[in-house]
């Protein structure tokens, strides 16, 4: 089985493997960027949150 993979993976031309490569990259990379987007769309979410729990302190008391 494992030498029937290794025989597929050598059939391969040596342009195949290289697009196969960048290809991967290109997966990986595109993985890391939306990793990136989800951690700035939770950064402004606990902004959001924290900032709706903060205003009450900086808001005038009422005068009674």
């Amino acid at each position: 089985m494992l030498l029937d993979q290794i025989a597929d993976l050598l059939s391969h031309t040596f342009l195949d493997i290289i697009v196969l490569t960048i290809w991967a990259f290109a997966n990986i990379y595109a993985l890391v960027m939306l990793c990136f987007k989800f951690k700035k769309i939770l950064q402004i979410v606990y902004f959001i949150r924290t900032g709706i729990k903060n205003r009450w302190k900086f808001l005038p008391k009422p005068k009674e």
